[in-house]
């Protein structure tokens, strides 16, 4: 994989191969890359016309890695998997990430990974259908709080990544429309 600076933007890189992404825009100083070889890679984007890679590949999943979100303090970085789980990682030193553990409970691949505002709380979506809201307060720690299969639920490609699917949106169960 090859990552150049964009022709349109000198501020961000741009990368070439199969790989998702998700910057770290609190800062714009990391960036987590992550795909069909089941790993992720921390790049220092200090400057974005010479990205580098920071750590050693982040191994764990077993499966081609499909989302990546960032916890809104930059602490804490959710993959999701077509393995099934989602894996949380303490990247407060990208130089040194630390493995904090994997969460499981959905029975087929992982779609959307999504931090609540105050990282607290994080969303996985699967292909079957469900949704797992986890209790990450204390990522080495985490618990699912509340499963759900909803009665509607969309998923939705980013028109960024094409046909990859990485929201999910769900009508309220309350909802009269």
């Amino acid at each position: 994989m090859m990552m150049t600076p964009t022709t349109a933007s000198k501020t961000r890189p741009r990368i070439e191969g199969d790989r998702e992404a998700e910057i770290l825009e609190a800062t714009l100083q990391l960036l987590a890359t992550a795909g069909y070889d089941k790993t992720t890679v921390l790049w220092d984007v200090h400057d974005p016309a010479s990205p580098r890679s920071v750590a050693p590949p982040l191994r764990g999943h077993s499966d081609s890695v499909w989302s990546l979100a960032f916890a809104p303090n930059g602490r804490t970085l959710a993959s999701g998997s077509y393995d099934d789980s989602v894996r949380l990682w303490d990247v407060g030193d990208p130089a040194h990430p630390v493995p904090l553990g994997a969460l499981t409970g959905h029975n087929d691949d992982v779609l959307p990974v999504r931090f609540s505002p105050d990282g607290q709380l994080l969303a996985s979506g699967s292909q079957d259908g469900s949704v797992i809201l986890w209790d990450v307060g204390e990522p080495r720690h985490a618990r699912e709080l509340h499963r759900e299969r909803p009665r509607r639920h969309i998923l939705r490609p980013r028109p960024s990544h094409g046909r990859r699917c990485s929201q999910l949106c769900q009508e309220p169960r309350d909802s009269r429309t």
